[in-house]
């Protein structure tokens, strides 16, 4: 008997991934070009543009956030791979519940947490840029909820049984 929900699960975090990969690399694109602009300007006899450090800032914020939850869909985060190798199979399984357990807890509080400091800064305005300062903090909130996400993907990934061929 196979079990053909796994057959969509993959494609859907298959999906998924690309679209995160396709927005981290425009805004990584966005970042390197932004400070291109800043480094060529600088030996030029017209200053370079104020706002480029600022949007440099938070493009790079943008770019951990989608980053880290690639990172967390491919257990690619900080991790001690020589301890889990070391394990045996049961014990390996319980231990990557336990860490998912534990990211997906952390990552929830801190994203309902972090609600009332976005809502803090909507009002505040960037220094050089005529945005709110409520787009780099809305930020803590994406990367909460990308991380959760994946960290979702992962369990469901590692507790649903897999088709056989």
């Amino acid at each position: 008997m196979s079990y053909r929900g796994s057959d969509m699960f993959n494609k859907l975090y298959g999906y998924i991934e690309k679209i995160y990969l396709i927005i981290g690399a425009v805004l990584l694109t966005a970042l390197i070009g932004v400070v291109l602009l800043q480094v060529i300007s600088r030996p030029l006899p017209i200053s370079s543009p104020a706002w480029t450090e600022e949007a440099a800032r938070f493009l790079l914020v943008y770019v951990v956030a989608f980053g880290c939850a690639l990172a967390t869909g491919r257990r690619e985060l900080v991790n001690v791979d020589l301890v889990i190798s070391m394990l045996s199979p049961a014990l390996r399984k319980g231990l990557v519940l336990i860490i998912d357990l534990v990211i997906l807890t952390c990552s929830i509080t801190l994203m309902i947490n972090s609600v009332e400091y976005v809502e803090s800064t909507m009002w505040r305005m960037a220094t050089t840029l005529p945005i709110s300062q409520a787009w780099v903090t809305t930020s803590v909130i994406i990367i909460t909820a990308n991380m959760s996400l994946f960290t979702l993907f992962n369990l469901i990934r590692d507790f649903t049984p897999q088709e056989r061929k």
